[in-house]
């Protein structure tokens, strides 16, 4: 599902631009591995959300508690993401971000707005 067809699909795309930080706006470049649009959850219909989607190889355990670990390693990396997106294609557009883990075959998905 991550890899095939969807709307405005790109892979390793790239994006500058000045974000907000603790210590002022900076301007960032920054790279992500896929972004499409599609429905809200993984294989719903649709392509009204935008997906950021973050792969990574995971030679450790998998499991609720290293998927949670992930993520709050991960979040202000795709939270960035979002915000420039966001920045680019309105406000207003509905981000989703993703780390998919292939050799897990595992996808963890959020809804940055609700955490």
């Amino acid at each position: 599902w991550i890899l095939a067809p969807h709307p405005d699909a790109q892979s390793e795309v790239s994006w500058s631009g000045y974000l907000s930080e603790e210590s002022g706006s900076r301007l960032r470049t920054l790279r992500a591995d896929r972004v499409f649009r599609a429905g809200p959850k993984p294989l719903a219909e649709g392509s009204d959300v935008f997906w950021i989607i973050d792969y990574k190889t995971s030679p450790g355990p998998s499991g609720a508690l290293f998927l949670a670990q992930e993520r709050l390693r991960y979040a202000p990396q795709l939270e960035a993401y979002a915000r420039v997106l966001q920045a680019l294609r309105g406000r207003e557009i509905s981000v989703r971000l993703g780390l998919y883990y292939p050799a897990l075959s595992v996808l963890d998905y959020w809804d940055p707005a609700t955490g």
